[in-house]
């Protein structure tokens, strides 16, 4: 067969017909063609046949997937023309795979489609082998089901992509994000300076080779959506090929990403990978249960397709609950940021035209107490809309404003008709209740969305009608939200008006004795509590309820409907809330505490006195952060600044003094006294987290050139700080601040410190923030050189160290700097002059552009480059990506030096052997006589009848070539035959060649396994196929079995595999036949898949697809007959998982159980028995016969019967525990299982390996429930243990091999068992904090602040189900 675009070998005869049929329904346009009878009957010429109704005649279509010579083309159509349908045919189609473009053949063709049109009346054509392929290169997905993604890719015009219709989202105002690391703490003492980060979402994902894998994190309603939908559209309009493609998990189906790609944007593969952009929105609308599901799907698609660049988003929540940066390695965190102060008041400016106008607007939005709402431009756009209209007043609270959003979407649609005739504005109060209703419905159903039927359970559909108007809701794909989470929070929070208070406590709380606001509820409740006047007797209700949960949730409702007392009085409890159990908040953080408390001078002073007292220094963190959110006075920043300096000088815990810092950073506090002081306490200078204020403090008051010897010292520091745990970030204060100079001196020092070991091997990882900056040092080198151009030396030293080869990457960033200054050809000139080895030369070539070749030129003029640092150059230019100037200056090196590829002659010797040999051995094979031939020549090559080994093995270029003789497979022949003693006869080799089956056998073998199949796969493939139809018909497959000469069994398998490489045509009865054969067995179709090859069970599947119940006999009959293999019973236990064949459940049994099975025992058939619908009680003999409680089947089948048989399972596990030869890692995983079926002696063992200062007896975050033991008494065994959890020792050690960790998740699991069970174990928490106060003073209270932790995690238990019959009342209390 000639060569052709695609691989129609991998194609059988059966998909040949196919798609054939395909083809001709596709050209046609006729839908009643169809297959023509099975193989093996008398089909009279044709494979598919057609009726057409129109004409009454049939159109007849004949497929040969084999080479057709002329004579066999003519026989095909004699065939049909003398068979029964040549009479009612008017079309006759000839498809074949072979290569008919030739001239006699197309002449005969052409001959006979006049003939028989003029004398039948019929219409003649073939199809061969380049009509089909031309006909398939529009047939993108039909390739790639038969020939794979690789060819379709490559042979076919693939459907055209479309980029979605993207658009922008309208008042956009430009956000900004930064990596999840310390930025959020420093964010607010930002407000007001020059902005924390420029960096914005399209600029990080156009830039390929950055960041390929984006989380978003960000709170609910702060614009992740149209941040996305932004950037795709700005992605879109750089005009460099990029293919951003959003995707909104809020109305998409839980399925893997490709998936949904491939649902939304069909074409998407076709797009080159490093092109494509996925932006993921709507990961917090995904139900709970689903989330790490989806998660899963993120993380293995980022996996599987590495090139592709993915982004989603998700709530800070989510971020810290589900632990994402575990369960997603490789993604890089950033955080939307708030809108700064300068981007804030540009667009106050520019939308109020005044910077009057803009502080006017500003301070009003404070004195209402929804200035925080102006940080997101969701809000601030509206409500600078409102403040510009005169004739409206300005919502003053939030509540207001989701109002005012319900008013306005009401006017927008006003004048649409509904039923009846009546416009919208008819119905404007009935419309704001329905909305309220939809909030109240997706509120108590714990849902952001709900389906268009679980609407109708609701609502009428006239309801429905008058809700499908609205503008602030979302129908897409059959679902209904809300356009922004802010409105069903709001919204719920209306409707709870038209309820008593015990309503309201049912609605939003779960629990019967520990009664806790559910998480989806605080917001709204917060928002409720607002609406109520200050002393309304069902809001101080509601406050008793809260204060009894956490008085903490107080603070997320508006401070300003407070009086300044009450806030107060909230403050100072949460504050002793915290003192009491020595430990930050638990349900808010230090910026809603500061919002709802306000700046007032009490609160202030509160705070400050928190400092000066002797509180413990959590205490004194939470205090420091709140003063961090409030906009203080001069006179309250001046109070604050003294007790600061005083407690710097004496604190010792450096997170705390870090946090005053900064604080006297931020207000410009601080003096020379002070400061000599405070870098005298050289402890803290020891301290990373410690030197990060200083750091502030420095850059604040502008101190860097004269501390700058002190910031590079800072270096060592952050080694050390992240030797034994890398803090992620924790580097970008420093590497910011030695550049914030422009003292050539103090830069140049820089430059000694980057090129030292200590730093080069800390920052070798860190791609994305060491290419930030080397890119901000190249930019401050650039402007030292306008005036000091010296600078250029330690520039050039420094590429001339690092270069390409250094990292392994593209050439050093620092290249920019001779792109900034115009000094490529100075830099070289440098670096020649350079008492440089080559290695350094060459690391410097990757900083080369064209503007150097005249220096090159000189240089090698001078002598001071030789043809071989030319080349280098060379190959500088190209890996740099500056193709064209390398191969310009490959041209000048052919002047330069007369470069000449003048071939090795050793080399065409060699390659004349290897051709020589290859033809040899394609001869020899094609028969036993030519193979004979062969033999008999290289005997007469030596001279002699018996020759050793290592002559066969004679070099291509040594005195005596075997050039004419040379041939592997001979070679390989004679070796089978060499006696060690003797040699190789030829005598003795004839004689193998007599027995004419044993070489028959030997031969197949290696046409299939030799490297000529590389070389000739056609005219192998013909052997092959010549030799499989004479013999595969005669051979006798029932008759062979385990008892079976081995030359006839190597024969049967040798059949097998011809099949299953070419599946030449073969008839059913045999290949049922290679069933028996088949020894991939169990899972050996995906070991063949995952290897990339042929299986054989994969394709006997495919083959009887339509006919499995063949398959499925001949599996049972096998089994009855008996079989003794292993892979062979594995490869039919195969065929019964995938066609579920039941009645085989009684072999499997058997398989397991009988001792003389060489499968007894085997786990996958343990498992498959199950599936299949056995019975458990049947495998407990396999549980009690194993001897080996080491080996895996053991803790298999403990897994698998331990819930249903605890006994028997609790019985074999104890024996586990206790026995002698035991290892002590099945000891501890046998004592976990006993615990998690409630045995106390199992738990006990755990309890004894539990040690302090030692590590976790097994890692945490496990799957089995050690707590399932009685609560009481498992915290009995426990309470001795306790001081770990306060003992420093357990810090040092890694999470999951922590002591303290896993005691506490055994306390956590204790408590989630039930809200008895949560009780008892915060009593004892409790209890535990009281006793331990005596020998830890200072940190007994954080047991307490764990046990409001588990109390915190019973609040995410699911919502109290409320049935559709209350919601409903609750629906006409609304209405009322």
């Amino acid at each position: 067969m000639n060569q052709t675009a695609l691989s129609w070998p991998k194609v059988d005869w059966k998909n040949f017909q196919k798609i054939s049929l395909f083809l001709y329904r596709e050209q046609s346009g006729d839908p009643a063609v169809e297959e023509f009878l099975r193989q093996g009957h008398f089909q009279a010429g044709i494979d598919l046949l057609s009726f057409v109704q129109s004409t009454g005649r049939h159109t007849c279509i004949q497929n040969k997937h084999s080479e057709l010579s002329l004579a066999q083309l003519k026989k095909a159509l004699s065939v049909f023309l003398n068979g029964t349908f040549a009479a009612t045919a008017d079309i006759f189609i000839l498809t074949t795979t072979a290569d008919l473009q030739n001239q006699k053949i197309q002449q005969w063709i052409n001959q006979q489609k006049i003939l028989l049109r003029t004398q039948n009346g019929l219409a003649f054509d073939v199809w061969d082998v380049t009509r089909i392929e031309d006909m398939l290169k529009f047939q993108y997905r039909l390739v790639e089901k038969y020939f794979g993604k690789t060819e379709a890719k490559v042979h076919c015009l693939q459907p055209a992509f479309q980029l979605p219709e993207l658009t922008s989202c309208p008042n956009f105002i430009a956000r900004h994000i930064q990596p999840l690391a310390d930025g959020p703490a420093d964010q607010s003492w930002d407000f007001g300076d020059k902005p924390r980060s420029v960096l914005t979402l399209t600029a990080l994902l156009s830039v390929s080779g950055t960041q390929q894998k984006i989380c978003l994190v960000a709170e609910a309603y702060e614009g992740k959506s149209s941040l996305f939908r932004q950037t795709a559209w700005e992605l879109s309009e750089l005009g460099i090929g990029l293919a951003p493609l959003p995707l909104d998990l809020k109305f998409c189906s839980v399925l893997p990403i490709a998936r949904l790609l491939e649902d939304y944007y069909a074409s998407w593969l076709s797009v080159p990978a490093k092109d494509i952009i996925v932006l993921i929105d709507g990961l917090d609308e995904v139900p709970t249960e689903q989330f790490n599901t989806v998660v899963g799907h993120i993380r293995d698609f980022s996996r599987d397709h590495p090139a592709v660049r993915v982004a989603f988003s998700c709530r800070k929540l989510f971020y810290a609950y589900q632990h994402l940066p575990e369960e997603l390695p490789g993604f890089g965190f950033y955080e939307l940021m708030d809108l700064h102060h300068g981007q804030l008041f540009a667009y106050l400016e520019a939308q109020l035209n005044s910077r009057a106008a803009a502080m006017t607007f500003y301070s009003k939005m404070n004195g209402l107490g929804i200035g925080d709402l102006l940080t997101t431009p969701f809000y601030l756009i509206h409500l600078v809309s409102w403040f510009r209209d005169a004739s409206r007043e300005v919502p003053k609270t939030k509540i207001d404003v989701a109002r005012r959003f319900v008013d306005e979407s009401l006017q927008l649609s006003a004048s649409r008709k509904i039923r009846a005739g009546l416009s919208l504005d008819k119905f404007s109060v009935h419309y704001k209740k329905l909305l309220q209703q939809l909030a109240l419905l997706l509120q108590i159903k714990g849902v952001n969305a709900c389906l268009d039927e679980t609407l109708q359970d609701f609502f009428s559909q006239v309801d429905i009608d008058l809700l499908a108007h609205s503008s602030i809701l979302n129908i897409r794909r059959n679902q209904w939200s809300f356009m922004n989470a802010f409105f069903q929070e709001q919204l719920a929070a209306l409707a709870l008006l038209n309820f008593d208070v015990a309503t309201i406590i049912c609605l939003i709380t779960v629990g019967q004795n520990i009664r806790k606001v559910s998480k989806k509820w605080i917001q709204t409740l917060a928002t409720y509590l607002s609406l109520l006047p200050e002393n309304n007797t069902e809001r101080q209700q509601l406050i008793a309820v809260i204060e009894a949960d956490n008085i903490e949730l107080l603070a997320l409702s508006e401070g300003s409907k407070f009086s300044p007392a009450f806030r107060l009085e909230v403050l100072q409890k949460i504050l002793q809330r915290a003192n009491r159990h020595q430990a930050r908040l638990v349900a808010i953080d230090e910026s809603n505490l500061a919002t709802f408390a306000g700046n007032s001078d009490a609160v202030v002073n509160e705070l400050i006195g928190v400092l000066a007292a002797d509180t413990p220094v959590i205490v004194k963190i939470v205090a420091c952060r709140t003063l961090r959110y409030l906009q203080l006075t001069n006179t309250q920043a001046g109070r604050y600044s003294v007790i600061a300096k005083r407690q710097l000088l004496i604190e010792n815990e450096s997170g705390l003094c870090r946090l005053l810092l900064e604080a006297l950073a931020h207000y410009q506090m601080g003096d020379d006294l002070f400061l000599t002081e405070l870098l005298q306490r050289r402890s803290l200078l020891e301290m990373h987290e410690f030197r990060q204020g200083l750091y502030r403090y420095f850059s604040r008051l502008e101190l860097v050139d004269l501390y700058y010897n002190f910031l590079l010292e800072g270096f060592d520091v952050l080694y050390a700080h992240n030797q034994s745990t890398s803090h992620f970030g924790s580097e970008r204060r420093l590497l910011e601040l030695v550049l914030d100079t422009r003292e050539p001196r103090r830069i140049r020092q820089l430059f000694h410190l980057v090129q030292s070991e200590p730093f080069q091997r800390f920052f070798r990882h860190n791609n994305d923030t060491i290419k930030e900056f080397y890119h901000n040092l190249a930019t401050a080198c650039a402007e030292i050189y306008q005036t000091d151009t010296a600078i250029i030396f330690p520039v050039v030293a420094y590429l001339i160290f690092t270069g390409r080869h250094n990292f392994d990457r593209e050439a050093n960033e620092m290249v920019e700097f001779l792109d900034k200054t115009n000094t490529f050809s100075l830099g070289l000139r440098i670096a020649l002059l350079s008492d440089k080895t080559a290695q350094q030369r060459y690391a410097f070539s990757g900083a080369l552009r064209a503007s150097c070749f005249e220096d090159i030129l000189y240089a090698v003029e001078e002598g001071y480059i030789d043809r071989r640092q030319f080349a280098v150059f060379g190959s500088g230019f190209y890996y740099s990506g500056h193709q064209q100037e390398a191969e310009q200056l490959e041209q000048l090196g052919v002047v330069l030096f007369d470069f000449k590829n003048e071939p090795d002659p050793k080399a065409l010797l060699y390659r004349e052997a290897e051709q020589r040999k290859r033809q040899n051995d394609l001869y020899y094979i094609s028969s036993p006589d030519a193979f004979r031939e062969g033999i008999i020549k290289l005997y007469e090559h030596f001279g002699k009848t018996i020759i050793s080994t290592e002559e066969l093995h004679e070099r291509y270029d040594s005195d005596k070539p075997l050039l004419e003789v040379n041939s592997d497979l001979v070679c390989w022949f004679l070796s089978e035959q060499a006696d060690d003693e003797n040699g190789i006869e030829l005598e003795r080799c004839l004689q193998a060649l007599g027995d004419k089956q044993w070489f028959l056998t030997w031969r197949i073998d290696k046409l299939m396994k030799s490297y000529l199949v590389n070389y000739f796969p056609d005219i192998i493939r013909e052997h092959l196929d010549a030799y499989y139809k004479e013999a595969v018909i005669t051979f006798p497959f029932p008759a062979v079995n385990a008892n079976s000469p081995l030359r006839d069994r190597r024969q049967a398998v040798q059949f097998l595999k011809i099949w299953e490489k070419y599946q030449f045509e073969t008839p059913d009865t045999v290949l049922l036949e290679f069933i028996r054969m088949n020894s991939e067995g169990f899972n050996g179709m995906h070991f063949a898949e995952v290897n990339k090859r042929n299986s054989v069970t994969a394709l006997l599947l495919e083959y009887f697809k339509d006919y499995p119940q063949l398959i499925k006999e001949k599996i049972l009959a096998n089994l009855q007959n008996g079989l003794s293999d292993a892979k062979v019973i594995g490869t039919h236990l195969e065929f019964c998982r995938v066609l579920r064949i039941r009645e085989a459940l009684p072999f499997i049994l058997t398989y397991i159980l009988d001792e003389n099975s060489p499968t007894r025992h085997d786990d996958d058939f343990v498992n498959l028995y199950l599936d299949l619908g056995g019975s458990q009680a049947d495998l407990l003999p396999v549980l009690e016969s194993i001897t080996d409680l080491n080996s895996y089947l053991f803790l298999h089948m403990v897994k698998l019967l331990g819930e249903s048989y605890p006994d028997a399972v609790t019985a074999r596990l104890l024996f586990c525990l206790n026995a002698g030869d035991t290892s002590a890692e099945r000891k501890m995983e046998a004592a976990r299982r006993l615990a998690q079926l409630g045995n106390q002696e199992g738990f006990s063992y755990i309890v004894a390996h539990l040690k302090p200062g030692q590590l976790a007896p097994f890692d945490i975050q496990g799957n089995i429930a050690v707590w399932n033991v009685p609560t009481v008494w498992g915290l009995e065994q426990l309470s001795p243990l306790m001081p770990i959890i306060l003992d420093d020792a357990s810090e040092q050690m890694r999470f999951h091999h922590s002591p303290k960790y896993l005691l506490l998740e055994i306390l956590n699991g204790f408590a989630a068992k039930s809200e008895a069970d949560l009780e008892i174990t915060t009593t004892f928490m409790n209890q535990c904090a009281i006793q331990l106060g005596v020998t830890h003073p200072k940190k007994a209270g954080h047991l307490g602040w764990h046990a409001e932790q588990m109390t915190e995690r019973y609040r995410q238990s699911d919502l109290v189900i409320i049935s559709d019959r209350v919601i409903k009342r609750l629906f006409n209390q609304i209405m009322e």
